[in-house]
């Protein structure tokens, strides 16, 4: 039996692989960390990697402010995969890497999909999506992380809304292409115009099937024949809404 075999027993990927706790399915694309991203603290150091054989990764280090830095930190590790199911066998990979063998799964907290916290609530790892969260206290003084877990969840799953703040337009049109049956399969086209100096992200909403990413492409894959529907909404990094669009479309 491999390693990944063994903890995928051992954590009972099999009871949630694939299953999300959301009505709809969700698919973020170009993740970002606002900069209030946590209540009461404020970003430290905020890194991008693109890794071979990872998936994208922001590693980040928040601190209190007004707070000597090495007393209070929070440090955030989040992946962005390739689809629901890519980001649960990601999971499993990395409680692999966890030191603590006391990280085990928290049925009882409603962060995530999946969520698996250590001792005293100070280390978290969650998959909401097709993304996968480590959150753990880092400064010398320990503490919970279910809280900035919450929030970092409840902004994840949220749908920006039109306002005053909305100073860009990003999103042009969403497109559904031609239908891959072998595959169950429909590529998607999604019509952007990002201005250069402003990061977006994409959320991507369905509940008739899923949006994933494939071969470096946006694919759909219903859940069965009938009407389909994708809305995909964009936030810029203030979280200011920066356009939406849907899709409609019958499959047999």
């Amino acid at each position: 039996m491999s390693f990944y075999e063994s903890l995928a027993r051992r954590h009972r990927l099999d009871e949630w692989r694939g299953r999300t706790r959301l009505e709809e399915n969700l698919f973020v694309w170009q993740l970002l960390l606002p900069q209030d991203q946590f209540e009461g603290f404020v970003a430290h150091r905020v890194k991008q990697f693109d890794l071979p054989q990872w998936p994208r990764m922001i590693q980040s280090l928040w601190r209190r402010p007004g707070v000597a830095t090495e007393t209070t930190l929070l440090h955030l590790d989040a992946f962005e995969c390739s689809s629901l199911q890519d980001a649960h066998d990601f999971l499993i990979r990395l409680l692999g890497s966890v030191e603590s063998p006391l990280v085990a799964r928290d049925e009882a907290s409603a962060v995530g999909d999946v969520a698996f916290a250590g001792p005293g609530g100070s280390v978290l790892l969650f998959a909401r999506g097709n993304v996968v969260f480590a959150l753990r206290s880092a400064g010398r003084r320990l503490m919970p992380v279910t809280k900035p877990a919450a929030q970092l969840d409840a902004d994840l799953v949220s749908k920006p809304e039109p306002s005053a703040r909305a100073a860009v337009t990003a999103v042009r049109g969403l497109d559904a292409q031609e239908f891959v049956p072998e595959a169950r399969l429909v590529p998607m086209r999604l019509q952007v115009d990002e201005p250069a100096d402003v990061p977006v992200m994409y959320k991507f909403f369905s509940r008739s099937g899923e949006v994933l990413r494939e071969d470096g492409r946006l694919v759909y894959r219903h859940l069965s024949p009938g009407p389909q529907e994708v809305r995909v909404y964009a936030a810029a990094a203030d979280r200011a809404h920066a356009g939406e669009a849907a899709v409609t479309f019958e499959l047999s």
